[in-house]
Protein backbone atom coordinates (compact mmCIF):
# COMPACT_ATOMS: atom_id res chain seq x y z
CA UNK A 1 0.00 0.00 0.00
CA UNK A 2 1.36 3.59 -0.57
CA UNK A 3 1.60 6.20 1.71
CA UNK A 4 0.50 10.07 1.01
CA UNK A 5 4.14 11.27 2.43
CA UNK A 6 5.02 14.32 0.75
CA UNK A 7 8.95 15.04 0.24
CA UNK A 8 10.28 18.44 0.82
CA UNK A 9 13.55 19.70 -1.46
CA UNK A 10 16.08 21.62 0.72
CA UNK A 11 17.94 22.82 -2.88
CA UNK A 12 17.30 26.57 -4.39
CA UNK A 13 15.91 26.44 -7.75
CA UNK A 14 19.18 28.21 -9.49
CA UNK A 15 17.36 28.63 -13.01
CA UNK A 16 15.44 31.79 -12.21
CA UNK A 17 17.92 33.41 -9.91
CA UNK A 18 20.27 33.27 -12.96
CA UNK A 19 17.78 34.57 -15.09
CA UNK A 20 17.57 37.71 -13.18
CA UNK A 21 21.30 38.06 -12.86
CA UNK A 22 21.65 37.82 -16.69
CA UNK A 23 18.69 40.68 -16.99
CA UNK A 24 20.66 42.73 -14.35
CA UNK A 25 24.14 42.34 -16.61
CA UNK A 26 22.36 43.20 -19.55
CA UNK A 27 21.04 46.12 -18.08
CA UNK A 28 24.48 47.46 -16.52
CA UNK A 29 26.09 46.96 -19.96
CA UNK A 30 23.65 48.89 -21.79
CA UNK A 31 23.77 52.11 -18.88
CA UNK A 32 27.44 52.08 -18.66
CA UNK A 33 28.33 53.17 -22.07
CA UNK A 34 25.25 56.28 -21.70
CA UNK A 35 27.17 57.09 -18.41
CA UNK A 36 30.52 57.59 -19.75
CA UNK A 37 28.77 59.56 -22.83
CA UNK A 38 27.21 62.28 -20.69
CA UNK A 39 30.60 62.92 -18.06
CA UNK A 40 32.15 66.25 -19.33
CA UNK A 41 35.30 65.78 -19.69
CA UNK A 42 37.54 69.18 -18.87
CA UNK A 43 41.48 69.14 -19.22
CA UNK A 44 43.17 71.64 -16.97
CA UNK A 45 44.30 74.76 -19.51
CA UNK A 46 48.02 75.13 -20.56
CA UNK A 47 50.00 78.34 -19.61
CA UNK A 48 52.58 79.88 -21.68
CA UNK A 49 55.10 82.44 -20.26
CA UNK A 50 54.50 85.97 -20.68
CA UNK A 51 51.75 86.16 -23.04
CA UNK A 52 49.52 87.08 -20.50
CA UNK A 53 50.67 90.69 -20.59
CA UNK A 54 50.42 90.98 -23.96
CA UNK A 55 47.26 90.04 -25.11
CA UNK A 56 44.06 92.42 -24.26
CA UNK A 57 41.84 91.72 -21.55
CA UNK A 58 38.36 92.76 -22.05
CA UNK A 59 36.47 92.20 -18.71
CA UNK A 60 32.73 91.09 -18.61
CA UNK A 61 30.55 91.32 -15.49
CA UNK A 62 27.47 89.40 -14.97
CA UNK A 63 25.27 90.84 -11.76
CA UNK A 64 22.44 88.88 -9.95
CA UNK A 65 19.87 91.94 -11.25
CA UNK A 66 20.82 90.34 -14.84
CA UNK A 67 22.46 93.83 -15.22
CA UNK A 68 26.07 92.80 -17.93
CA UNK A 69 28.90 95.24 -18.19
CA UNK A 70 31.86 95.05 -20.78
CA UNK A 71 34.68 96.79 -19.45
CA UNK A 72 32.64 99.07 -16.98
CA UNK A 73 29.74 99.75 -19.55
CA UNK A 74 26.21 98.58 -18.97
CA UNK A 75 25.23 96.49 -21.98
CA UNK A 76 21.71 96.42 -22.62
CA UNK A 77 19.53 94.81 -23.57
CA UNK A 78 21.64 91.98 -22.06
CA UNK A 79 21.49 89.32 -24.98
CA UNK A 80 24.08 87.07 -26.43
CA UNK A 81 23.32 89.34 -29.65
CA UNK A 82 23.84 92.48 -28.38
CA UNK A 83 26.72 91.13 -26.16
CA UNK A 84 28.31 89.61 -29.72
CA UNK A 85 28.01 93.19 -31.03
CA UNK A 86 30.01 94.72 -28.25
CA UNK A 87 32.24 92.29 -28.67
CA UNK A 88 33.45 92.69 -31.49
CA UNK A 89 33.36 96.18 -31.51
CA UNK A 90 36.34 96.03 -28.44
CA UNK A 91 38.20 93.18 -30.81
CA UNK A 92 38.01 96.10 -33.40
CA UNK A 93 38.86 99.13 -31.31
CA UNK A 94 41.96 96.78 -30.08
CA UNK A 95 43.00 95.90 -33.47
CA UNK A 96 42.85 92.58 -32.63
CA UNK A 97 40.61 89.60 -32.54
CA UNK A 98 42.91 87.60 -30.47
CA UNK A 99 41.39 89.13 -27.32
CA UNK A 100 41.33 87.61 -23.59
CA UNK A 101 37.50 87.82 -21.91
CA UNK A 102 37.52 87.85 -18.30
CA UNK A 103 34.13 86.51 -16.80
CA UNK A 104 33.03 87.39 -13.02
CA UNK A 105 30.17 86.88 -11.71
CA UNK A 106 28.35 87.64 -8.24
CA UNK A 107 27.60 84.28 -6.90
CA UNK A 108 23.61 84.65 -7.50
CA UNK A 109 23.84 85.68 -11.16
CA UNK A 110 21.76 83.56 -13.20
CA UNK A 111 23.73 81.06 -15.33
CA UNK A 112 21.93 81.71 -18.24
CA UNK A 113 22.85 85.41 -18.32
CA UNK A 114 26.78 83.81 -17.65
CA UNK A 115 26.03 81.26 -20.46
CA UNK A 116 24.78 84.02 -22.41
CA UNK A 117 28.30 86.18 -22.38
CA UNK A 118 30.41 82.96 -23.38
CA UNK A 119 27.72 82.66 -26.35
CA UNK A 120 28.83 86.17 -27.01
CA UNK A 121 32.05 85.03 -26.92
CA UNK A 122 31.89 81.94 -29.59
CA UNK A 123 30.17 84.02 -31.78
CA UNK A 124 32.64 87.17 -31.80
CA UNK A 125 35.38 84.54 -32.32
CA UNK A 126 37.32 85.00 -29.07
CA UNK A 127 39.41 82.20 -28.37
CA UNK A 128 40.94 82.79 -24.80
CA UNK A 129 38.52 82.90 -21.66
CA UNK A 130 39.56 83.36 -18.43
CA UNK A 131 36.97 83.21 -15.55
CA UNK A 132 37.35 85.20 -12.15
CA UNK A 133 36.22 84.68 -8.42
CA UNK A 134 32.89 85.96 -7.79
CA UNK A 135 32.40 89.48 -7.61
CA UNK A 136 32.28 91.26 -3.89
CA UNK A 137 28.67 93.24 -3.22
CA UNK A 138 29.10 96.70 -2.28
Amino acid sequence: MKTNQTTYFSQINVAPLTDVFLVLLVIMMLIIPLAEQTTLKVSAPGTTPGADSETPKVIAQVYESGLIKLNDRIIKPANSQTLQKELEKEQKRLGTKDIVLQISSEELATQQDVVSVLDAAVGAGVSQVAVLPPLRKK
